[in-house]
């Protein structure tokens, strides 16, 4: 109790119970279930959007997993990997694109 108290009341997390934390977030979140599985996160990468999220609906379909919308899949894939992947259009096409990720 001491501890806690000296703390300020925050609990600390070990590196164990970050990564069961993580473990469970994958296993119940399908997005980032997919981007771990099939997608790489590389500064340089770039990636269609459509193309991704084309990727994710197959990956759901073979995996029995639940889908999400094409707007939400976008919001899941920004908040969850922050500071990693942006979005972004292409100059030239205008295409909708991800930086930071790509297909494996």
């Amino acid at each position: 109790m001491k501890r806690l108290i000296a703390s300020h009341y925050q609990f600390t997390e070990t590196k164990r119970t970050k990564a069961e934390l993580q473990a469970y977030k994958i296993e119940n979140n399908t997005v980032l279930a997919f981007i771990q599985e099939q997608c790489l996160l590389e500064p340089d990468a770039v990636s269609y959007r459509k193309e991704v999220y084309g990727a994710f609906v197959e990956y759901c379909n073979a995996n029995n997993r639940g889908k999400v919308s094409f707007p939400n899949f976008l919001k899941e894939v920004t908040n969850s990997q922050r500071g990693v992947v942006t979005l972004h259009d292409e100059p030239i096409t205008r295409r909708a694109i991800f930086k930071g990720l790509k297909l494996r």
